[in-house]
């Protein structure tokens, strides 16, 4: 009766150790998703124009090359926030090329936009979601300075 009484304690201990590193990883691992899509953005989107910190003017030329899949029906949101991170102007960026790969693919746009009160701002190029999924955001913001 004893050794049946330790069997079930032992059995009951590396129960309860597994549930607490199953625990553990999910966080973990949405850890390192978060990290990686961060490490891995020059992996998904290249910026050609403007470059981080460059003097801009309305109109900006957008030019660069993003993965295919950066793309819903071959565009992707961007938007030129101000130095509060306050909304200026959004518009969208557009494939020039085939948008349905996983292959490096030119895009360009162009936003007209109003002077802003500060003197620096933010180019931010987003990554399309068509579910609208937060788990499926990506973007990446370039800082701008803005000519006065």
């Amino acid at each position: 009766m004893l050794s049946v009484f330790i069997l079930l304690l032992f059995i009951t201990g590396s129960c309860n150790n597994e549930k607490s590193s199953e625990i553990t990883l999910p966080d973990t691992e949405i850890q390192q998703k978060t990290e990686v899509s961060a490490e891995n953005i020059n992996d998904l989107l290249r910026v050609t124009n403007p470059a981080k910190g460059q003097l801009i003017t309305s109109p900006l030329e957008i030019r660069g090359e993003a993965r295919g899949y950066w793309f819903f029906e071959a565009t992707a949101p961007v938007e030129i926030l101000d130095g509060n991170r306050d909304p200026i102007k959004e518009k969208y960026i557009t494939a020039t090329g085939e948008w349905m790969t996983e292959d490096w693919v030119p895009f360009s746009g162009t936003i007209n936009f109003e002077d802003p009160s500060t003197e620096t701002g933010y180019l931010v190029l987003h990554k399309a979601n068509a579910s609208g999924l937060q788990e499926h955001d990506m973007s990446d913001t370039i800082p701008v300075r803005f000519r006065r």
